[in-house]
C-alpha cells in the first residue's frame, strides 16, 4: 500500500522537545529528535506521538511551535503537556517569583 502520509487524527500525544522522555527521564525529547535535533532547538521542537512513531517538527521559533501545537491541541483535543518553562515556573517557591 502507498504511503498515504500521518493522518492528524491518529496522533495518540504532543510532546515538547524539553519534556522528559518516559523511557529515560533523565533525557528530553524522543530518542529521534535527540538524534536528529541540537540541544539548543529543543525548546522550539515538538513531536508528535503515533502508535508505531513519531514525526518530529523544529519551528523556527518558540512562538511558531507554541502556534502550531496550540492550534493542534484546541483543534483535535491532546492532552495538553506543560512546557519546560512552566514546569519550572509551578516548581518555583512563591517568594521567588
Amino acid at each position: 500500500m502507498p504511503f498515504k502520509g500521518w493522518l492528524v487524527h491518529d496522533i495518540q500525544k504532543i510532546r515538547w522537545g524539553t519534556d522528559p522522555d518516559p523511557k529515560a527521564p533523565e533525557l528530553m525529547g524522543t530518542e529521534t529528535l535527540r538524534r536528529s535535533c541540537p540541544a539548543e532547538l529543543l525548546p522550539q521542537s515538538f513531536s508528535l506521538i503515533y502508535a508505531y512513531r513519531t514525526v518530529d517538527f523544529t519551528a523556527q521559533d518558540i512562538e511558531q511551535a507554541h502556534w502550531i501545537v496550540d492550534g493542534l491541541q484546541a483543534r483535535y483535543g491532546y492532552p495538553r503537556h506543560a512546557t519546560a518553562l512552566e514546569r519550572h515556573a509551578a516548581a518555583m517557591p512563591k517568594h521567588l517569583e
